[in-house]
């Protein structure tokens, strides 16, 4: 049919394709192949989605219940990745086949973070394991990253973190990882080591920018928004006190910056072995937000950034007290721009109204941590990269 068409409207009429159909198309014959995963038609396709407001695609959450015990085995684990709705019931759009079930399935693997339809998981909870997987279940195909140039075995004891984004100006996407060397932490000797994936490169490379002095947290929550990944970090600060900040890295320029909390945040005491203790980054998937938790009362808050960058604009837009104590504190997934936070509670999903402060049970989940992030379905991974495999 090809043959038929010149080539512009060819390329119109695939660009009105969904994704799945997009992907039958590069069976079809080597030409639709090449036109599908050419580079200039991923890229063409990404920016016209993105300009498309009413594209149902652009309101997908993607989900990761882990671990649910088999029932043959109680030592197996297994993580179950769906997509679905972004409306009030989570309305399952599709269940996604996990590509290594037999190598990184365990109860050390998460999920970094979403980003322009690729997902970034980590096998880093076990100390000082290096896994790490660039994955598009759109497309069924993933990319298993070399391991990182510092280790335990290259450079002793460590705590690192990792952000996931995508470099706009090179149309590239990049992992990002800061190293605390122990003793530099501990006698704030020197600031973080980074090194950052690429996987139009396909390889790790050290950069030369200069991180603040700080501590980070191992497998703290990151977000990737305005061209930069940002953690909570903290450093030492008068009178043996600690200052909370958010330090972001923009992956086009390689540069740092420090965002600053809200006041009555930026000072909270913290335990700090536990990452997901009192404050943690996240995104509603325009702004820029922070969640604290005090776990004396099982209270949690959550501040979001009205206009990036500029600290007066934090504002409180939601604050959970419980009505009678509750061990088990809430763990914020999610904040929707409908008002709704969606929480686990004992391995549950539950949405609380932020206007009225009402539960509702979702009727999902399992045993362990989850993860919620938004998502949006995109070509990338077809095309020539480096490692790709399918599955």
């Amino acid at each position: 049919m090809s043959d038929y068409f010149p080539n512009e409207i060819l390329v119109e009429i695939l660009h009105r394709q969904t994704l799945k159909s997009l992907v039958k198309c590069t069976t079809v014959c080597k030409s639709w192949n090449s036109l599908v995963t050419n580079p200039t038609f991923i890229f063409s396709h990404l920016n016209r989605t993105l300009n498309c407001n009413d594209n149902n695609a652009n309101h997908l959450l993607l989900l990761r219940l882990c671990c649910k015990r088999v029932k043959d085995n109680l030592d197996r684990y297994i993580e179950l990745y769906s997509l679905r709705l972004d409306n009030e019931g989570l309305d399952l759009v599709s269940l996604l086949g996990f590509p290594l079930q037999k190598e990184i399935c365990n109860l050390y693997s998460r999920v970094v973070g979403t980003c322009n339809g690729l997902v970034c998981l980590a096998d880093d909870t076990q100390r000082y394991n290096l896994n790490f997987i660039v994955w598009n279940p759109s497309v069924r195909k993933y990319v298993k990253l070399p391991r990182p140039h510092m280790s335990y075995s290259t450079h002793g004891g460590y705590d690192d973190c990792i952000g996931f984004g995508f470099d706009s100006r090179t149309n590239d996407f990049k992992v990002v990882r800061v190293v605390n060397l122990l003793d530099q932490r501990v006698y704030g000797v020197g600031p973080p080591e980074v090194e950052v994936y690429s996987l139009a490169r396909g390889s790790w490379e050290f950069i030369t920018a200069t991180a603040p002095l700080c501590s980070i947290f191992p497998r703290a929550a990151q977000v990737f928004i305005n061209g930069s990944t940002h953690w909570r970090v903290i450093r030492q600060g008068t009178d043996d006190n600690w200052d909370n900040f958010i330090l972001s890295f923009n992956v086009a320029d390689d540069v740092f910056q420090e965002i600053s909390l809200p006041e009555c945040l930026a000072g909270i005491n913290h335990w700090f072995f536990d990452d997901r203790n009192n404050v943690s980054v996240l995104t509603n998937g325009e702004l820029l937000g922070v969640v604290y938790r005090n776990f004396l009362d099982s209270s949690f808050d959550v501040w979001m950034m009205k206009e990036y960058g500029v600290v007066e604009s934090w504002t409180k837009v939601f604050a959970y007290i419980p009505l009678a104590y509750n061990p088990e504190s809430p763990t914020v997934l999610a904040f929707r721009e409908n008002l709704e936070v969606l929480v686990q509670v004992y391995g549950e999903l539950r949405s609380i109204d932020a206007r009225t402060g009402l539960f509702k049970d979702l009727r999902i989940g399992e045993d362990g941590d989850s993860f919620m992030g938004y998502y949006v379905e995109r070509l990338f991974l077809l095309n020539k990269v480096k490692g790709v495999m399918s599955y």
